[in-house]
């Protein structure tokens, strides 16, 4: 099976952004082995569009949206969780989602990237992932 790793995409220069994504692709790299029978079990070994819908769907529809926290002084904590974290959980906010459904797709040798986005030059405010599947990317937020 072809390896492939989880892209990252994003446009702002600030290191907060670079340094989130490169955790994910960590993360994401560390469960593949782990969630490789989930990952071949939903897509049933296909690498077609078909099969990443599957893969969204399943993270959509197992895993409800829960916010990093926020401490007393109204600072953002950001947490990047496990894949494998966020499945036991079935909790995670939208990076956390998308290192799962990124460590499925390369566990389904399907490629994929975190997208980060932000409407400022700041650190990112959204993350989605992509998959490429039968020559057509798959955006999944």
């Amino acid at each position: 099976m072809a390896r492939h790793e989880l892209r990252e995409v994003h446009a702002s220069p600030d290191g907060f952004t670079a340094w989130t994504l490169r955790q994910m692709r960590r993360l994401a790299r560390e469960d593949v082995e782990r969630l490789r029978p989930l990952a071949l079990r939903l897509t049933g070994g296909e690498r077609t569009p078909a099969a990443a819908a599957r893969l969204h769907g399943f993270v959509r529809s197992e895993i409800a949206y829960l916010p990093d926290p926020v401490l007393e002084d109204g600072t953002p904590v950001e947490l990047v969780r496990s894949p494998v974290e966020c499945l036991e959980d079935g909790e995670g906010d939208c990076d956390d989602q998308v290192c799962l459904l990124g460590c499925l797709a390369l566990g389904a040798a399907l490629p994929a990237a975190a997208v980060a986005v932000a409407t400022t030059d700041g650190p990112f405010e959204h993350v989605f992932g992509e998959i490429v599947a039968g020559g057509h990317s798959w955006p999944a937020d």
